[in-house]
């Protein structure tokens, strides 16, 4: 139990820390104002506000799942995870800005720009949740058909 609380700890604190690429020093940007202003645009469609929501809204369903751990934990989680979303994207913008030409996010933006890339966001995370449910099913088929082995045939004890 104590193993499961502790990487359920580790995932929640890992949804609101930057990433390791973001909390290192801010690279030297080659070119000028409009390739920021580039990456800034690229960075927006890749790291949305809105996925600050669908964090809040795993986190909520971990809760669910998680009654002992006190609820004022994850309220600051969600809470943190929100307020730094927007810190975490300015501190990518020169990241990208570094590692992109102005002409590759261009092609970049207009493919996470396109509304089909925001459907299948959408799809594939209800896809996602469709196939936990299937894995679901499956495990706990397995664990019953397990269980009527084990009573029908008992393991000898040494």
């Amino acid at each position: 139990m104590l193993a499961r609380m502790s990487i359920l700890c580790l995932a929640l604190v890992s949804l609101s820390a930057p990433p390791l690429a973001a909390q290192q020093a801010t690279l030297p940007i080659p070119g000028d104002s409009a390739r920021l202003a580039l990456a800034k645009t690229l960075v927006g469609l890749l790291y949305p506000a809105s996925d600050s929501v669908m964090a809040g809204t795993m986190i909520s369903r971990i809760r669910e799942l998680s009654p002992g751990i006190p609820p004022a934990f994850f309220d600051s989680v969600v809470v943190r995870t929100r307020r730094e979303m927007v810190g975490i994207q300015d501190s990518l913008v020169p990241l990208y800005a570094a590692r992109f030409s102005e002409d590759d996010m261009r092609v970049l933006i207009a493919f996470f720009g396109n509304p089909l890339w925001t459907r299948f966001k959408l799809v594939n995370n209800e896809l996602a949740a469709a196939q936990v449910a299937l894995i679901q099913r499956l495990v706990a088929t397995a664990t019953d058909d397990m269980m009527k082995y084990m009573r029908m045939r008992p393991v000898p004890r040494p």
